[in-house]
């Protein structure tokens, strides 16, 4: 103050302006107004002369940390900024000139800073200046995207979004709107009007008429010098008065020449100026908050008196605005995954030396509940916890006439508590979808399904850690009603007793890291639906005529020892219940359930029951009789006692013939009864040599009474007729076969033989061998050429063409159920005629019974006989197989003419030497046939080519020699063949030559 003081003391000033100051009626001069304060320079804050406030840019490379803020730490922040030299309190910045604009873009330098626009709501459209003077906070500013007064720069496309706070930024052109927790380089503080009515520029110049602008001469000055100290304090509804001093080398009590005028530039405390005695001690009435500003003048006795006032004639008093410090605990709020925090019951904090309301004054807020965000001090939090509390809605001071208070500490806390669910699986919570439901099981084991958790916040995960758990139904007995019927209601599911479930697996919630709910409550319920219990009725399955296997019972009978769970029914039972669950029994009692046949409830199948399907039910089976199947649906599955018809087999017997025989075959059919067993059949006889009535059936019953002949076109039935032989009925041909329709006993037959019809070779194509035939060796009586290829039958078969011939049928009776049933079936086993060739080959030649040779006396030349040959008649060709020589003669040697002896004969057939004993023609001698080609006997005579050598003398006293005789076989040559074949024959059959037939008979 003092080097101030030498300064202002040592400015001169030049009166430019041609005015009289005395003739203008400024007495005393003019005064000169000066603003000077260091601490305000020092700070980094510049004043705006059109709206009186002053600003300072906090910015991360002035705030001593070198951090970047988002917009909570610059709110709170800005709001904490005292400035001791103007006692008051900043704000962010409010920007409502283009002035102001200006002037804070130069603060900036092309950085970024926070400013004081803000909404209160991310989707709302209204726009406001938050915290500062009311006049500004009060209504939005911008609202619909339209100014609604003051002054906006929106960077182009802003505002947008839901962000909420707003930033200056240079680069972008215009203010931006931004997420709170946006960081940013700093922000804007503004001191204004109204947070400090005291700012003014502070009055350090001197009145004095005599000394500026008069012109008056000075002659001497007789001097007081007074001294008035600043002063201040906090406003506690006492009088603050200036401390004075006055003294004087020449006058004596010089104070009773100064007075103080005492003026105060702050209008809220209406305070009017008023002037106290220099030596007062009370009377200043500085008791409201303000600056107040104390001038020291003469008085007017002084001023008579000639003296001269120097000094520090001026003084400044402050009246510091007294903090109301507030509070507010517990403002407690389930999470919801915001910070937004209400604040309830603001309280002031009790008086002390510094703070609080002065006893006897009235202060009460514009409202006693806020809103705010949760913070850790730093940034909001939405998670479960304790924390403190920032304001973010307007809050001020009502009763507060004179301005003396101030909000000063805010202490707001409060925790975020963790959010009750309520985990429920109830069995109708979707009234179209029962919950778990399960069949009776007489448990009360439960499985909870289908979850749901009432009371999330959108976009949490939370969930319980499993997808079912276990538990107890509060009843393991089923809870389903069943219709007058017993039948199950439609919809059965959604129509059940709701049965309660206690939980009894742990559970605990996933996705929840801090623990941000909790379960409160839980409900579960399902139903149980009956079980399902399954009455198998017993079945049988018997031929006609065979017992039903009942035991000793002799009818269908059930389990005489409860049925349980889990355990088989007696065997041979004919009742098995199958679905019991746990310990549940049911005793059967014949007086409450019995069998019986759907449509002969009386009837008792057995052997003598006709053919029929019988269906064997059993009744009684209710909850009336039996209290246990109130917990299931009993499902009685009816057997069935079957009775089907016993097969009658008719067999045709398989025949063979000649092929030149002209008369019908006799085709006998064997009658054969299936046996109990159904696979093995008792013989019955053959109406070859059985009459049909001594054919026994079933029941009194015989082949004569239940085999019947339906008339071909008529549905009129005879009985068979016994040794009728075979009758011709048609012969017919159908795509080319011919058909013969005939009956044997008048039993009616159809087969593919006809008169005159050939042998059927089987498989000549691929086997062409011949094999010897039993049957035609029989019927010729010898078995030369009765060997032949493999010949196959033709089908003969039991007619069933009705259109044709007559058929064979059943006789027809009435079964216990009012049906035409019959007890018997037939069926037919096809045979076959098999008609055999003529004879393949037919030996027929004339030989000469021997040749004897007669030794002579001769000279060994050799004798060739002229008339000795063999003439063939077969169909085929003939050889020589076989030479025997005898050894009871000549000798019979291998020797060239030459060298015989007498006695010694030599023999040559053909090519062939003879020697004693058997031997065999080196070379086939054969004799072609001797028929012609329509078979008549021609004859081919082939000369025996005999050469004999002998050796002349005679060889006994007798002068003769022994007889030598000679022996052959004639035999087929090769294989005769038929001449004419539907498949052509190789030239060799099992390595024999072929010969075609000529002229076969």
């Amino acid at each position: 103050t003092a080097q101030w003081q030498d300064f202002l003391r040592s400015v001169t000033f030049t009166v430019y302006d041609p005015m009289s100051i005395s003739s203008a009626g400024v007495q005393g001069g003019t005064e000169v107004f000066w603003y000077a304060d260091e601490d305000l320079w020092n700070a980094n804050m510049i004043y705006n002369g059109t709206t009186g406030h002053f600003y300072s840019y906090v910015s991360k490379y002035n705030n001593g940390t070198g951090k970047t803020v988002d917009w909570y730490q610059a709110r709170s922040q800005a709001s904490s900024m005292y400035c001791a030299p103007l006692d008051t309190y900043g704000y962010l910045a409010h920007i409502t000139t283009a002035d102001e604009q200006a002037l804070i873009e130069d603060l900036l330098e092309d950085s970024f800073g926070y400013i004081g626009a803000y909404r209160y709501n991310d989707q709302s459209t209204e726009w406001y200046w938050i915290d500062g003077p009311a006049s500004e906070t009060s209504t939005p500013f911008f609202k619909d995207g339209q100014l609604q007064w003051g002054f906006a720069k929106w960077a182009p496309g802003k505002p947008n979004g839901t962000n909420q706070a707003v930033h200056y930024s240079d680069s972008a052109g215009g203010w931006e709107n931004v997420e709170r927790a946006h960081e940013c380089d700093g922000f804007v503080v503004e001191w204004g009007d109204e947070t400090h009515n005291s700012l003014r520029p502070t009055n350090h110049s001197v009145s004095d008429s005599d000394r500026i602008g008069t012109q008056v001469s000075y002659q001497g000055k007789v001097e007081i010098n007074a001294t008035v100290l600043d002063g201040s304090k906090l406003y506690d509804k006492t009088e603050l008065m200036p401390v004075i001093t006055v003294n004087s080398d020449t006058i004596s009590n010089p104070a009773q020449y100064v007075q103080a005028t005492i003026t105060c530039a702050t209008p809220s405390a209406a305070y009017p100026q008023r002037t106290i005695a220099a030596s007062a001690s009370s009377g200043s009435g500085v008791i409201n908050a303000g600056t107040y500003t104390v001038k020291l003048s003469l008085t007017q006795a002084g001023i008579n008196a000639g003296y001269y006032l120097t000094g520090d004639l001026d003084g400044t008093l402050i009246v510091k605005k007294r903090p109301v410090n507030l509070y507010s605990h517990d403002n407690n709020k389930v999470y919801d995954k915001t910070s937004d925090a209400t604040i309830n019951n603001i309280k002031f904090e009790g008086l002390t030396a510094t703070s609080g309301v002065v006893s006897g004054d009235t202060v009460t807020l514009s409202t006693t509940t806020a809103t705010g965000y949760y913070t850790n001090g730093s940034v909001g939090v939405v998670d479960r916890g304790s924390y403190s509390i920032r304001r973010t809605s307007p809050l001020s001071l009502s009763s507060n006439p004179y301005s003396n208070y101030y909000i000063g500490n805010e202490d707001y806390t409060g925790s975020i508590t963790a959010r009750p669910l309520t985990v429920h699986s109830r069995y109708l919570d979707d009234p179209n979808n029962a919950r778990n439901i399960k069949a009776y099981d007489a448990t009360t084991a439960a499985t909870i399904g289908d979850i749901l958790i009432d009371n999330i916040v959108d976009g949490d995960a939370v969930w319980v850690d499993k997808k079912t758990y276990a538990g107890t139904y509060a009843t393991a007995n089923a809870g389903e009603t069943l219709d007058e019927n017993g039948h199950t209601l439609p919809d059965r599911f959604l129509k059940l007793k709701e049965n309660t479930i206690t939980r009894t697996d742990p559970i605990s919630l996933v996705n929840d890291p801090s623990g941000n709910y909790y379960i409160a409550q839980e409900i579960y319920s399902g139903a149980i639906y009956r079980a399902s219990l399954t009455a198998q009725v017993g079945s049988s399955r018997t031929m006609y005529g065979q017992p039903v296997d009942y035991g000793e019972a002799g009818k269908p009978w059930h389990d005489t020892v409860p049925y349980k769970a889990n355990t088989a029914a007696t065997e041979g039972c004919w009742l098995k219940l199958d679905g019991l669950k746990g310990a549940d029994t049911l005793t059967a009692d014949y007086g409450k359930s019995n069998f019986s046949i759907l449509g002969a409830p009386d009837l008792i199948v057995d052997e003598t029951t006709p053919v029929g399907m019988y269906k064997l039910t059993y009744t009684g089976l209710t909850e009336a009789n039996y209290p246990v199947l109130s917990n299931y649906i009993v499902a009685v599955l009816d057997g069935t006692q079957e009775v089907y018809a016993r097969e009658i087999r008719l067999t045709v017997e398989d025949s063979d013939r000649y092929v030149e025989d002209e008369s019908l075959p006799e085709t006998h059919v064997t009658f054969d009864l299936l046996a109990d067993d159904g696979e093995t059949y008792a013989a019955l006889g053959s109406n070859a040599d059985v009459l049909y009535k001594d054919m026994p059936l079933k029941n009194g019953d015989t082949v004569q009474s239940v085999v019947l002949v339906k008339e071909k076109g008529s549905e009129s039935t005879v009985s068979l007729a016994d040794s009728t032989g075979s009758k011709l009925v048609a012969e017919i041909e159908e795509n080319g076969t011919k058909k013969t329709q005939y009956t044997n006993d008048s039993i009616p037959l159809v087969s593919d033989w006809f008169m005159g019809c050939p042998a059927k070779y089987l498989d000549l194509e691929h086997d062409q061998s011949i094999y010897p035939c039993d049957w035609c060796e029989q019927y010729h009586g010898f078995e030369l050429g009765t060997d032949h290829w493999k010949v196959t039958g033709y089908a003969v078969a039991v007619n069933q063409d009705a259109s044709q011939n007559s058929t064979l049928t059943v006789a027809t009776v009435e079964n216990p159920l009012g049906e035409q049933v019959q007890n018997y079936s037939l069926r037919y086993v096809a045979g076959s005629i098999t008609v055999h060739p003529e004879l393949r080959f037919q030996l027929k030649a004339t030989v000469p019974l021997y040749v004897c040779m007669y030794g002579y006396a001769g000279d060994g030349e050799v004798v060739e006989p002229t008339n000795y040959g063999i003439t063939n008649y077969s169909n085929g060709k003939i050889q020589i197989t076989d030479i025997d020589v005898s050894n009871n003669g000549w000798s019979i040697v291998d020797k060239p003419q030459s060298e015989l002896k007498r006695g010694e004969l030599s023999m040559k057939l053909d090519d062939t030497q003879l020697v004693m004993g058997h031997n065999t023609p080196r070379t086939p001698w054969i004799i072609d046939p001797g028929r012609d080609a329509d078979g008549n006997e021609s004859g081919t005579v082939l000369p025996l080519p005999l050469l004999c050598n002998m050796a002349g003398g005679n060889v006994n006293d007798r002068q003769e020699a022994f007889l030598t005789r000679v022996t052959y076989t004639i035999a087929e040559y090769g294989i005769t063949i038929p001449g004419e074949t539907d498949v052509e024959i190789g030239d060799v059959i099992d390595g024999q030559p072929t010969t075609p037939v000529i002229g076969q008979k």
